[in-house]
């Protein structure tokens, strides 16, 4: 069937035929879905579908063509068809079958050992329990490894077994040891896509096809790309990822813990000027994308040029992998305020960010220090106003175009600073931005600007003679928070009061709270705890009113805050946050 979009076929192959393509290299194993995500139980499962001839689903393979394949990170043009939906399965029969090893989703090599027991045709995960057990094949795939000679393996196993049962021992074992082994030629159904269909489109196909399943996003075929063609540029990343994730390192302090395919995009941005990955990927491939329409260079020109734009691409990982560089970049972030994980909800502007870093620090020359203010502000910016939150690729891709104009250093920090300007202007600061206030969302980038801004301005806590700053650090994150985010105006009293749960949440009813304070608050309402708390509060500043008054202003609390009606207290509050985030930005 085919229509102007793409070119399909229908088809049916054998489990035999496909795990001995996958063997001997005709048929690729994407790592499209990698780890291994399936349990053992669901291996399992699989078994014991195809054994009581119930349907295992169809595959979906795409004829990539010699040249264009893709495989587990060995170069090679020897594979024709890789495996776009199914891969889980295929991966289950093919380490069950073939006792290979699977990655779990910690990275970890591990056997899927899975028990069949011959007298009921049960399939179990195997235990010590089936291992010790004379009624259990602990391992199948000993069996598959002689499938050959089934009749052997039937007389080792009764031998073993030692039973009386007559009909049990010529017909009731055989023939499930027998129908066992044939799983190996079960035909299963697969829609094979045409080589022509380019691998956006495979995606949605996949999308569409299989909408349970999961997703491939546009960074998995790069990455396919990469196993095949730079192989040691996805190790590289796979292995940065793992660092980062890893349990002792997430007390390292980094305020953000980026992926593997974070660190792609930036990768590509720096070396190609793009954000859209599709682009991106056409790039890797070898495409020339100044031509226009369907024109393709010669497979010969292509691969020439695939080579040159990875090792453009391999060069430039280096340094962005660069554990100097990230934290040279980590230090703009907390200058910019931003000293908690839990602050950087937006993982575009932070990807974006170090791009530009990137492209300051080795395309235009300029030093960390001179950098590091405009880029501070920049990302302020970027996250305060969510300039990539919505459509991020396009903004982005339309910055970088922008870019490429600039000739040198003081054209480079000129853009950044003239965009800074466009975006916060008065009517941003007084308008828009108390307008975005009125909110009520936990990740709300405007919130954690306003820590951030509360940091920049050296501002304590509610109710406690600590800094905010100091509270927020990330070697606090992995541990109970020093500072939560509570309501001034407990839930429960406005429940009572008739307010609704969306007003309850609003941004303005929320600040940085030790929990211990909060607790101590529970249900009362701001008349009740506020003239008691502050009492106690003074007794630690030693009768300082000055830092007190100081810490109630860049909380953003309107004066006799605790005795106004709620939305009387809301719409005060948010002018007032806006004005303390204008200050704590123009400290950068």
């Amino acid at each position: 069937m085919a229509n102007d979009k793409c070119t399909f076929q229908n088809t049916s192959i054998t489990i035999r035929s496909l795990l001995d393509e996958i063997d001997n290299g005709y048929l690729g194993l994407p790592e499209i879905q990698r780890p291994f995500v399936w349990s053992d139980a669901q291996a399992r499962n699989l078994f014991d579908s195809l054994f009581h001839g119930y349907p295992a689903g169809t595959l979906m393979l795409w004829d990539a063509g010699e040249g264009e394949a893709v495989g587990r990170g060995k170069k090679s043009t020897a594979f024709h068809q890789l495996i776009v939906d199914g891969q889980q399965r295929l991966t289950s029969l093919f380490a069950v079958i073939k006792g290979k090893s699977v990655l779990d989703k910690n990275k970890h090599e591990r056997k899927i050992k899975i028990a069949f027991k011959p007298e009921t045709g049960e399939f179990e995960v195997c235990s010590a329990a089936h291992a010790n057990s004379p009624e259990w094949v602990p391992d199948i795939s000993e069996y598959y490894a002689r499938a050959t000679s089934s009749w052997d393996l039937i007389h080792e196993f009764l031998e073993r077994r030692q039973i009386d049962d007559e009909e049990m021992k010529r017909k009731t074992i055989p023939n499930n040891i027998q129908h066992m082994l044939d799983i190996l030629n079960i035909y299963l159904p697969a829609i094979v896509i045409s080589g022509k269909v380019d691998g956006e489109t495979v995606a949605d196909i996949f999308v569409r096809v299989n909408s349970g399943g999961l997703k491939l996003k546009q960074s998995d075929f790069i990455f396919t790309l990469m196993s095949v063609y730079c192989p040691e540029g996805r190790d590289k990343l796979d292995d940065f990822d793992t660092k980062v994730h890893t349990a002792g390192n997430k007390l390292n302090g980094y305020v953000i813990l980026p992926t593997s395919a974070d660190m792609l995009r930036v990768a590509l941005a720096v070396a190609f000027r793009r954000a859209r990955l599709h682009a991106a990927y056409e790039i890797l491939r070898g495409k020339d994308l100044t031509k226009r329409g369907n024109v393709t260079d010669p497979p010969e020109v292509m691969a020439v040029r695939r080579d040159e734009q990875f090792a453009t691409f391999n060069a430039v990982l280096n340094k962005v992998l660069d554990e100097g560089n990230w934290k040279s970049y980590l230090d703009c972030l907390t200058h910019a305020g931003f000293r908690s994980r839990r602050m950087l909800n937006n993982t575009s502007a932070c990807t974006y960010a170090y791009a530009l870093y990137l492209i300051g620090r080795y395309d235009f020359n300029i030093s960390h220090l001179e950098l590091q203010p405009t880029l501070a502000r920049w990302f302020f910016m970027s996250l305060l106003t969510s300039r990539y939150t919505s459509g991020a690729e396009g903004v982005m891709e339309a910055d970088l175009a922008n870019i490429k104009e600039c000739k040198d250093a003081k054209a480079f920090l000129g853009y950044l600073d003239s965009e800074i300007k466009a975006v916060l202007t008065n009517d941003f600061w007084s308008i828009t931005l108390p307008r975005n206030l009125a909110a009520s969302t936990a990740t709300s980038p405007a919130q954690s600007a306003f820590w951030a801004a509360q940091v920049l301005l050296k501002a304590d806590s509610l109710f406690i003679n600590d800094l905010i700053g100091e509270r927020l650090d990330s070697k606090h994150d992995a541990k109970h928070s020093a500072l939560e985010r509570h309501h001034l105006f407990p839930k429960a009293h406005l429940v009572k009061t008739g307010v609704s749960r969306n007003m309850q949440n609003q941004l303005a009813n929320m600040a940085l709270l030790d929990w211990h304070i909060n607790n101590a608050i529970k249900d009362s309402a701001p008349p009740q705890y506020a003239p008691k708390l502050t009492d106690k509060w003074l007794e630690g500043l030693n009768s300082d009113t000055g830092r007190m008054q100081k810490a109630l202003r860049l909380n953003a609390l309107p004066e006799g805050w605790e005795g106004m009606e709620y939305q009387e207290f809301l719409e005060n509050r948010r002018a007032l946050m806006a004005a303390i985030l204008r200050e704590g930005f123009e400290t950068l």
